[in-house]
């Protein structure tokens, strides 16, 4: 199940969010090799942004899953999906620069993890 965040978007309305969501969930179905279904296997999040600086003119994709791994997809497939992205927030965005990284979830890799916790941490 790919997880889809795009990052950077000027204020929408909810007509254009789904709008744009349906774009995402469309061109994720059309990558071969994946078999994604759609909204069923797929989910899309529009997270807000702290800073207005550069909002709308740069626009980034991140887009994780299991089925990007070395393992079961080449380079040439992540590409593919990462061009499906960028082509669909496109189609709503044409005069921004976007960029998508399609990143395996599972590499086999140990991630760096950090935990603060105030009760525990006090002196």
């Amino acid at each position: 199940m790919p997880i889809i965040k795009v990052w950077c978007l000027p204020p929408q309305s909810e007509e254009q969010l789904k709008a744009l969501f349906d774009s995402i969930i469309a061109a994720t179905v059309s990558v071969r090799g994946f078999n994604f279904k759609g909204m069923t296997d797929t989910t899309v999040l529009f997270p807000s942004d702290m800073m207005s600086f550069g909002i709308g003119t740069d626009i980034c994709i991140e887009a994780g899953s299991q089925a990007f791994a070395p393992s079961k997809v080449g380079q040439e497939e992540r590409n593919a999906f990462a061009q499906a992205m960028v082509n669909a927030v496109t189609k709503h965005f044409p005069k921004a620069k976007i960029e998508c990284f399609a990143f395996p979830y599972d590499t086999g890799v140990d991630c760096g993890v950090a935990h603060y916790r105030p009760d525990t941490n006090s002196s």
